[in-house]
Order: structure tokens, then C-alpha cells, then sequence
């Protein structure tokens, strides 16, 4: 577990410029499967990486749609440790299981904190329109379904591992999964992460220590299966990291 700096826990909630509309795509990128939801139901939010889209103990008033980026969630202890909590991406939402709560008479009250690890594109949604949508529209409601069970089956992979697994299993899940989410098909197999992630990122992303990310990389590289390059990670043989998760 990592201690929280004090910067960290002063980062205000409401900190990102807003601009109506929905996320635009960028040309020849995948369409992303939140549009329809998003069209003339939310405003657009860039976020920086690095900062905090919302906190411990604040009223969940919103659910944001994720169009580009990564966000980690974190649950903060009373001694300042941190423990993972969830990894959303490109194609997920963030924060909609405080419906529950709300469902079950409870005031909706987040219970961890979500940090952006790229530059981050989503479309913010009231609660209320989001219930709404999902009430509404059939066709939303089954799209938002599927996306919330590919959520979920996408942090069970990489909980599991973090759970029970090695420092390079929880390592390859992640970076599989960024392939899957974020990553670019370079025509060749190989599938290119381009968005920058540190060493320290990656250790938080996976609940390891830094040290340990460094020497799984260094071994990952050394047998082939990816390459660092300008910063960029490379995944050289996507089916060989497959082979380690076995």
C-alpha cells in the first residue's frame, strides 16, 4: 500500500473547465461505444493527468463517462495507505455504484477517490439523467448493461491477480488490459500503448512497488514480449503475455 502525499489529499474535486456537448472523436479513432449515451445528455470535461475527479465522503452527484483515458480508483485509510480499488479506461463509466446506495435509501457518498493517470475525456451526467436514461430508453439502458458488466469483468481479471497473483501477472493483466482499452494496432500484431505511463503509475495501477515494475519490465523486454520505446510500450507477442495469465 502507498501513503498519501499532502498534495494529494488537498487536490479540490471541482477543479476541471467544462464545455457542453459531447466528447468529440478524433479522426480516424475507434468510435467510442458511449456516444449514443452522451449525445445531448452531458457537458465535456478535459482533465489533466494527475488530478483528482472526485473524493472520499463527497455526495455523489454525477457518473462520467470515460471517451479517452485512464482513471485508478483508491480507498484511503485512516493511516494515509492506499489500496486500489478499481481501474477504468477508454469506453467505461465512473462512478455509477452510488446508484446503489441511493436505491437502498442510503445518501450516495463516494467511498474512494478517482485519480486520472492520461489526459482524460469524459462527459459528465447528472444521477438523475443517468437514472433516467436507463428508465427511458431500452436500447441505452442494455448498452450501459453491457458496459458495466465489461467493467466488471475486466477488474475481476485484474483483481484476481493482484489478489493472488505475482508482480508480473498483475503487471501483464494491466498492460493487456490497456491494450484492450487504450492501445493502437500497429498491423503487425504488435499493439502500441501510447499514452505515457511512469514506472510509479504502472506500480500504482497494480498495487505493487516501483522496484518491482522496473524488474518485470526489464524481464518482459528481455524475452521479447514487449518493448519501451520514446516512452511508449509496445506489446510485441499479445498472445505470449496471454500464455503468462495461465
Amino acid at each position: 500500500m502507498k501513503k498519501l502525499d499532502s498534495a494529494t489529499r488537498k487536490v479540490s474535486p471541482s477543479l476541471f473547465p467544462a464545455t457542453p456537448g459531447a466528447a468529440a472523436e478524433a479522426p480516424g479513432s475507434r468510435r467510442c461505444p458511449l456516444s449514443d449515451i452522451c449525445r445531448g445528455r452531458t457537458t465535456t470535461i478535459k482533465v489533466p493527468r494527475g488530478k483528482t475527479v472526485f473524493v472520499p465522503d463527497q455526495l455523489a452527484e454525477h457518473v462520467f463517462l470515460i471517451h479517452e483515458g485512464v482513471i485508478g480508483g483508491f480507498k484511503v485509510w485512516e493511516n494515509g495507505d492506499e489500496t486500489l480499488q478499481t481501474v477504468l479506461m477508454t469506453g467505461q463509466i465512473c462512478g455509477a455504484e452510488a446508484i446503489v446506495l441511493k436505491d437502498q435509501g442510503k445518501i450516495p457518498i463516494r467511498d474512494y477517490y478517482a485519480r486520472t493517470f492520461t489526459p482524460t475525456t469524459m462527459c459528465r451526467m447528472t444521477m438523475t439523467e443517468f437514472e433516467k436514461t436507463i428508465q427511458t430508453d431500452p436500447t441505452l439502458s442494455l448498452k450501459i448493461v453491457k458496459l458495466m458488466a465489461e467493467r466488471l469483468h475486466d477488474f475481476k481479471q485484474l483483481l484476481g491477480f493482484s489478489s493472488r497473483g505475482s508482480g508480473e501477472k498483475r503487471l501483464v493483466a494491466l498492460l493487456l488490459l490497456m491494450g484492450k482499452r487504450i492501445g493502437a494496432p500497429s498491423g503487425d500484431g504488435v499493439i502500441i500503448i501510447r499514452d505515457r505511463f511512469s514506472h510509479q503509475d504502472l506500480a500504482a495501477l497494480t498495487g505493487c512497488n516501483r522496484p518491482t515494475v522496473t524488474r518485470n519490465l526489464l524481464a518482459l523486454q528481455a524475452r521479447g514480449l514487449i518493448k519501451v520505446e520514446r516512452k511508449q510500450i509496445h506489446l510485441l507477442d499479445p498472445t505470449g503475455l496471454e500464455q503468462i495469465l495461465r
